[in-house]
């Protein structure tokens, strides 16, 4: 905080490190750090160097207990960033529906002739979900390397992106046969991750993007059959079987201070960088209540996708 301070001495509008501080402290409504920062973004123009800012405020407001504004600030950051592209859930559902349709089961079926020994480590999953965490977790056995939200499943997917089943189809016939293709985008993965990191076998990869190029993963590296779910409650709840559920579905050892995660050494670039470095806690679980009242649109969404479960939870 005292670095922060300095840094906001000399440039007071720098959204960055208002964003680091929001992440570091509770606001409070008589907080002159609080009357400050809303000033400043505020006054802040609609571009994408300032989204911070309204990210920041938004936390604020948070801390504040006044969801409205919070979701309006968060909205605005993200507005701020997309301009008029900001992403709405229908949209997703149709890239899954596009991925689905370009490796059906019977493709993959077909298409298991990998022979890679690599093993690397996917953690797919929304923003904010825990993926940042899980991934903490795995890396606590030395064998595996933290690859951080990597790229380079979609760079080896290049030549059919955003997947659909005419780019998948073409992608084939380019190199030949499913084999050939397929052998190709694996071998392109696993030399970039290994100029990267230096091996390929164990390193964590928990690119978000990486959703849509799961076909990939299992026509080139490590699936069909290796896919497991992770409950976010059930790890907070249950944390010793569930843990050591994961290690052994992932091929890893289980230190014996699994538990000091947040304790290791090591840079994390994600906005979920504090809340990893506290122990196991259950503080996530249900914040989403706090939005509810807002979140009809969502609802709405989920459920013309068949996502009854979450639609009415």
């Amino acid at each position: 905080m005292r670095a922060l301070r300095a840094v906001l001495r000399r440039a007071p509008q720098l959204a960055l490190a208002w964003e680091i501080m929001a992440g570091l402290k509770s606001f409070r409504a008589d907080d002159p750090d609080f009357r400050e920062l809303e000033r400043i973004a505020r006054i802040s123009p609609d571009r994408p160097e300032t989204a911070a800012l309204a990210y920041a405020l938004g936390k604020a407001y948070e801390d504040l207990g006044n969801f409205e504004q919070a979701l309006r600030w968060f909205t605005r950051g993200s507005a701020r960033v997309l301009g008029n592209r900001l992403p709405r859930m229908d949209s997703f559902f149709q890239e899954a529906l596009d991925v689905r349709a370009a490796f059906p089961a019977e493709r993959i079926t077909a298409g298991q002739t990998h022979t890679r020994t690599e093993r690397p480590v996917f953690v797919l999953g929304c923003p904010r979900s825990g993926t940042t965490l899980l991934e903490k977790i795995l890396v606590t056995d030395p064998a595996a390397i933290s690859g951080g939200e990597l790229k380079l499943l979609r760079l080896a997917c290049l030549g059919f992106t955003p997947p659909s089943p005419a780019r998948v189809d073409a992608f084939v016939q380019a190199f030949g046969s499913e084999t050939q293709a397929w052998n190709r985008a694996a071998e392109t993965y696993v030399h970039k991750v290994k100029a990267r990191l230096g091996q390929a076998d164990g390193v964590v990869d928990k690119g978000l993007i990486n959703y849509l190029y799961v076909g990939a993963a299992a026509m080139g590296l490590v699936l069909p059959g290796r896919i497991l779910t992770v409950d976010f409650e059930k790890l907070v709840d249950d944390a010793e079987n569930e843990t050591a559920r994961i290690f052994d579905f992932a091929g890893l050892q289980r230190p014996v201070d699994w538990a000091s995660f947040h304790e290791k050494k090591g840079a994390v670039f994600t906005s979920s960088q504090l809340q990893v470095r506290r122990p196991l806690n259950s503080d996530g679980v249900g914040a989403w209540r706090r939005y509810e009242k807002f979140l009809g649109p969502l609802r709405d969404s989920l459920a013309r996708n068949g996502v009854r479960g979450v639609a009415d939870a």
